[in-house]
């Protein structure tokens, strides 16, 4: 395994708040995103800046690339975290807290009437009883199964758990010499774009396939690159005029928020379908992790007090799983038991106001819990407590 030359051990690689806090807006945006679907102005939104703020899929990909880098720069220079230990510390973390939230669903599916209206997600939501067999599929994760059944952000766990799973092969692939992670990397790429293209891995829920995972894989070894390269992108970044850090912020805004809008510029039914579909998905998503890589090099970069540091933002990081976790079925039982008795502004304004408030008590009580017993677990001799 390769050393870094500035930073010899894990023990002197702080935790950047900063980035903690880009989670917690992340998992907000999420949040909106399912709010703000089917409203009148929802559309208009894809066209303007604005579209960031419910830019939902941007900010799981942000998420997997966030991931890369937090596994890598808490594990790779930590030689005596082994693989089982970490193989428990990310059950605690991410398992843990995911099987509470599917018993909150299946409750809230059970005490309330699912209707048809809204947004696609809620259209879809609950919309069958889940069988047996479907929940022994949740219960494992990370088969192929129908992620939609009874809380559809659940997709990108799975693609979690997985990546968790071949984790050395991420850091094989992150330490390699620049010009071989470049090839290995691309080669999963060009792959895993052709298996999803021509249907060769299996699909049920939303994008999870292991076509997919292989996808997805690549922003997790991006994430990885930034972790190994930090101190160089940070004296990279320094080293700019404010002037041309302003206008890189502005470009990365851009991409994050335009990523999508060819969805709408290129909806053209001549067009052949590999074409479309290779343009639209994979070219948007190349565009939103070009955005996100900036905006972590930027956030990484930061000294002293900003408002990524400040109390807000810092909060609704230390909450972002949590409310990731629980904002659909929270959202979706006050939809269903609200929504033809009160205006569906209230309903949502309602919604928003419920998850945050069952994303603290979750918080609280089940994700704060199951990280503690994490780190009774897998504490390192060093001294070193895993975070991510």
């Amino acid at each position: 395994m390769q050393k870094d030359i500035t930073i010899k051990t894990a023990t002197e690689r702080p935790r950047v708040r900063a980035l903690d806090s880009l989670r917690g807006i992340a998992a907000l945006t999420v949040v909106f995103n399912h709010t703000l679907e089917g409203l009148s102005f929802d559309h208009f939104l894809h066209f303007t800046p604005l579209y960031i703020i419910k830019a939902g899929h941007e900010a799981v990909l942000f998420f997997f690339l966030l991931s890369g880098y937090v596994l890598t720069y808490q594990y790779r220079f930590n030689p005596e975290y082994t693989y089982r230990r970490f193989l428990v510390h990310r059950f605690f973390r991410i398992y843990v807290p995911y099987i509470v939230s599917i018993l909150l669903s299946l409750c809230l599916f059970m005490l309330c009437t699912p209707k048809q209206g809204g947004g696609q997600w809620v259209s879809n939501l609950w919309s069958q009883p889940p069988t047996i067999k479907v929940l022994i599929k949740h219960v494992a994760l990370v088969w192929t199964f129908n992620t939609n059944a009874l809380n559809p952000v659940i997709w990108s766990l799975v693609h979690e758990m997985r990546v968790a799973i071949i984790f050395p092969a991420l850091l094989y692939v992150v330490n390699l010499k620049p010009v071989n992670t470049a090839w290995v990397t691309v080669s999963i790429l060009i792959i895993s774009v052709i298996s999803i293209m021509f249907n060769l891995t299996y699909v049920v829920g939303y994008n999870d396939s292991l076509g997919y995972t292989a996808y997805y894989f690549c922003a997790f070894v991006v994430g990885g690159l930034i972790s190994r390269y930090q101190s160089e992108l940070v004296s990279w970044n320094n080293s700019l005029t404010t002037f041309k850090r302003t206008a890189l912020l502005v470009v990365a805004w851009l991409c994050f928020s335009y990523s999508s809008i060819w969805w709408f510029i290129l909806d053209n039914p001549g067009w052949p379908r590999l074409i479309y579909h290779t343009i639209v998905s994979f070219g948007g998503d190349l565009l939103t992790l070009a955005g996100s890589v900036y905006f972590m090099i930027a956030a990484i970069s930061l000294k002293g007090n900003n408002f990524l540091t400040s109390k807000i933002p810092l909060f609704l990081g230390k909450i972002s799983y949590s409310l990731y976790l629980v904002h659909v079925p929270v959202l979706g039982f006050i939809y269903f038991t609200l929504v033809d008795k009160i205006p569906t502004p209230v309903v949502i304004g309602m919604g928003v106001l419920g998850s945050l408030l069952t994303a603290i008590i979750f918080n609280k009580y089940i994700e704060q819990p199951a990280m503690r017993i994490a780190k009774k677990v897998v504490i390192t001799k060093t001294g070193v407590v895993p975070r991510a």
